[in-house]
């Protein structure tokens, strides 16, 4: 009992009492195990066999507790997506009065409801998982909403029919993920263009409508133990052959996404090096349907804002109204709520020192003051050297004058 249970001992025979609770209707179980007393005999069915327990599946049950109870618990995302979505139902409104909304966020059918529910306009939500979408049929009902009103299938939003959608019309709000989801199949990159080519009318409204990706310079040692050996040993061992492993996939030209590790409540020491900038926008009410350049490339100024060692290039996606309007409704990786560090991934780049050995990252020296250069490099379509949807961006960090500041201390050496 308490905080520290207590291993339960039990022999041949015995009878346990298996209590199991199902939150949100089997998005998450607790399990409670017990020896029964006397003669009281356990209340369960005699043929207890294991689908009756694990009738859901693995995904649904690692999706629902990791993300989907983190983002309907997010109350700052879920105020900034319901404004957003009162003022794109607003405009769709003033083009025609009978609005239809196509939710296909990961806000646990939110959206949808509330479309619905307070707006009065019919919703469709669409999840990866059938086992959701039943549960959202139930939350509606026992909201008061019909199927007329608001419905929700289990099905993937690129192959999706238009003749499916409510009164087999068009919708003319979408609710889309944030680009940087961490849900699979869920990106605004890879499903908006199937969404704006089938399921939104022409002009019909993005939600949220534009996103930026921010980026800053980190002095981090574990941060960089992530991804090099420090110093390229570990006490008699020679192990420079990892980091030049690490060197031979790109991971000084590469950024690689993290969950859990560089939010607001992460214990993972590090200290920013210079305040956070955005260096490419994304407009997602237009994406895929204005061509974007295949290959852009540009140098952009980082100010320096405290002394250190860059050991890594950190960024991040951040969301708001459009990219006209940004500062008012937004949504980024800074939040005093634990479960925003769960679902919103920070972006990790190696830094290192051009002439650094293969061996041995050495990390860059910065002075407050300073301005350190960083090339970026934007590749779209037939441009691009991975498969993953949207824009594919690199950087390179080119490190600033040393002006006399030693870098070849080996203790600087990852």
């Amino acid at each position: 009992a308490g905080a520290s249970p207590k291993l339960l001992e039990i022999s041949r025979r015995d009878e346990l009492e298996l209590g199991v609770e199902y939150i949100a209707r089997g998005i998450s179980m607790h399990i409670r195990c017990r020896l029964a007393s006397g003669d009281h005999k356990p209340n369960l069915p005699k043929d207890v066999r294991n689908e009756r327990v694990l009738r859901f599946k693995r995904e649904l049950m690692v999706q629902g507790s990791e993300f989907y109870l983190p983002l309907a618990g997010d109350q700052e995302r879920q105020s900034v997506y319901s404004k957003l979505l009162a003022k794109a139902i607003g405009e769709a409104k003033t083009k025609r009065p009978d609005v239809t909304v196509l939710d296909v966020s990961a806000n646990s059918g939110i959206p949808g409801l509330l479309a619905a529910k307070k707006h009065g306009v019919q919703a469709l939500t669409l999840t990866r998982l059938e086992d959701h979408a039943k549960l959202l049929r139930q939350v509606a009902s026992d909201n008061g909403l019909n199927d007329t009103m608001f419905e929700a299938h289990g099905a993937d939003p690129s192959t999706f029919m238009d003749i499916l959608m409510p009164a087999s019309k068009k919708a003319d709000v979408v609710v889309v993920e944030p680009p940087g989801s961490p849900l699979h199949g869920l990106s605004p990159f890879s499903l908006l263009p199937t969404i704006q080519k089938k399921l939104l009318v022409e002009g019909g409204v993005v939600v949220p409508g534009g996103a930026c990706f921010e980026i800053e310079l980190v002095e981090s040692t574990d941060l960089a133990s992530m991804f090099s050996v420090p110093n390229g040993r570990w006490e008699y061992l020679d192990l420079t052959v990892w980091n030049e492993e690490a060197h031979r996939h790109n991971v000084l030209n590469k950024m690689v996404p993290y969950t859990k590790w560089l939010g607001s409540h992460s214990t993972l020491a590090r200290k920013s090096l210079s305040t956070r900038r955005c260096v490419y926008d994304v407009d997602l009410s237009t994406y895929s349907v204005v061509p974007l350049p295949e290959e852009t490339s540009t140098t952009i100024s980082i100010p320096i804002s405290a002394s250190g060692r860059a050991h890594a290039l950190v960024g991040s996606w951040v969301a708001f109204e459009s990219l006209e309007q940004r500062e008012s409704l937004k949504l980024d990786s800074q939040s005093d709520y634990l479960g925003r560090s769960l679902t919103w991934p920070h972006y990790v780049q190696a830094v290192a020192l051009p002439s650094t050995d293969l061996g041995v990252l050495r990390p860059i020296e910065v002075r407050a003051g300073q301005e350190v250069q960083v090339q970026l490099v934007v590749r779209n379509g037939n441009m691009k050297r991975t498969g993953a949807a949207g824009p594919e961006l690199s950087f390179s960090v080119i490190p600033p004058p040393t002006d006399g500041l030693e870098t070849s201390n080996k203790q600087d050496e990852l």
